[in-house]
C-alpha cells in the first residue's frame, strides 16, 4: 500500500497502445468491454475502499458510461489521470462528491471485450512538486513513450 504525502501532487501515468478491437464502442453490458482499461484500488479521505476506472478505446463511446480516452489505433499513447488527490465522482443523479486519494492499494490491468489485442507498457504512480495538466495523452510516441519524470 503507498500512502501519499500531502504536500505532493500524484498521477497515475500509462503508455496503452490500441492494436485492434471488434467492437465500434464500449461494448453491450454496461459499458465494460474495454480493449485496455486501467483500475486503481484506493483508500479516500474517509477511509472508505473505491476504484479509479479508466478505459481505453479507438474510436467514440456512444454509451458514455464510464470515463475513457480515445487513442489512435496501434500508437502507443502516454496517459495522465486527473491529480489523485483531486478525485472527483460525477456519476449518480447529477452529484458530484470529491473522493481524494490517500493510499493506493493496487493496479489491475485488463482488457475485456471480443476479438481484441492491446498492451499497456510502463506504468506508475508519479510524483511531482508542482500541479501538471491532466492530458488524454501525449502521443503518438515511440514504442512505448520515453519516460520522463
Amino acid at each position: 500500500m503507498t500512502s501519499l504525502d500531502s504536500s505532493k501532487f500524484y498521477y497515475l501515468e500509462a503508455d496503452v497502445r490500441i492494436i485492434s478491437h471488434s467492437l465500434k464502442d464500449s461494448g453491450f453490458f454496461a459499458g465494460s468491454e474495454w480493449p485496455a482499461i486501467i483500475q486503481m484500488g484506493f483508500t479516500d479521505s474517509n477511509g472508505a475502499a473505491r476504484r479509479f476506472i479508466w478505459g481505453f478505446l479507438d474510436g467514440v463511446d456512444e454509451q458514455g458510461l464510464r470515463p475513457y480516452t480515445e487513442v489512435e489505433e496501434a500508437q502507443w499513447f502516454r496517459y495522465r489521470s486527473p491529480e489523485l488527490k483531486s478525485l472527483w465522482d460525477t456519476r449518480g443523479g447529477g452529484r458530484t462528491v470529491a473522493h481524494p486519494v490517500t493510499k493506493v492499494y493496487g493496479l489491475l490491468l485488463r482488457a475485456q471485450g471480443h476479438n481484441l489485442s492491446s498492451q499497456i507498457g510502463y506504468v506508475a504512480i508519479v510524483e511531482y512538486d508542482a500541479k501538471q495538466t491532466p492530458t488524454t495523452g501525449q502521443g503518438p510516441c515511440s514504442t512505448p513513450c520515453d519516460v520522463q519524470q
